[in-house]
């Protein structure tokens, strides 16, 4: 027996998101209508405000434009390709931190040893701290052994306990080297 499966699409996001590429890119109506080959630049302006869709062939000429894929403007997934999606699904990282790790200079052997070494180190201790001094608020008093911090200077302390870690686990890969 065959399924037949129907994607329904809302079109209000593919209007939202061609308009928000358009405008990311800084193209103007006319140079986003003239690169897919419609002869009045108000033809994008109806995609873009929901009147009208663009043909399976406009929007494939719009994904190469921009560099994002047909699921993405279709709304199937909210990152701007699959992978992107994909890993963001099983990671938690923010689209924008994905595109900082696909650029050619993230993926340094130092830098994917350095970030793995960090992620790893005293099982997540820098990264729990660097964390706590993002997002920990306390506006009281801390007891810290014998000392009273006061909430303000509490992230100075976290970053001191961050720069402390990062000197132990310096010296921890220099020794095994």
């Amino acid at each position: 027996m065959w399924r037949i499966y129907v994607m329904t699409y809302n079109y209000s996001i593919t209007a939202a998101r061609l308009k928000a590429a358009r405008k990311e890119f800084g193209y103007s109506l006319e140079q986003v209508a003239e690169f897919c080959g419609v002869q009045q630049y108000q033809t994008v302006s109806k995609w873009e405000s929901g009147n009208s869709t663009p043909s399976a062939e406009k929007l494939m000429r719009l994904c190469d434009l921009y560099g994002y894929e047909i699921g993405y403007f279709m709304g199937e997934f909210d990152c701007k390709t699959r992978a992107r999606t994909d890993i963001y699904e099983f990671t938690g990282l923010s689209e924008k931190a994905i595109s900082q790790l696909n650029t050619d200079h993230a993926f340094y052997p130092e830098r994917i040893r350095a970030l793995s070494e960090i992620l790893t180190y005293n099982n997540g201790d820098i990264i729990q701290l660097i964390a706590d001094s993002l997002y920990y608020r306390f506006d009281g008093q801390a007891e810290a052994g014998d000392r009273t911090i006061n909430g303000k200077n509490l992230n100075d302390l976290y970053l001191l306990e961050i720069a402390s870690e990062l000197r132990a686990l310096r010296k921890s890969i220099m020794e095994s080297e």
